[in-house]
């Protein structure tokens, strides 16, 4: 777990942890451009030396990311 405070690829501030899982974990954040909140998550560092993993991920994020509804959360950010 990340501690709260913690500033992320100096563009979000980690507040609250919302979520954890095997995975990931999901910490509400705020911007530290615009004061605004987003949601970040973050994939487990031993995930990520599996290319296959990492693909699928980054695939999964680029439909979420060409979809646009009310119902559901925007994709700002991807880094890795």
């Amino acid at each position: 777990m990340i501690k709260p405070g913690t500033i992320i690829n100096n563009r979000y501030q980690l507040l609250d942890l919302i979520e954890e899982s095997e995975k990931l974990a999901v910490y509400k954040a705020l911007t530290l451009s615009g004061e605004e909140l987003r949601a970040v998550k973050i994939v487990r560092p031993r995930l990520l030396s599996n290319s296959r993993v990492v693909d699928r991920m980054i695939a999964e994020i680029q439909n979420v990311a060409s979809i646009r509804h009310d119902s559901m959360a925007a994709v700002y950010d991807v880094d890795y």
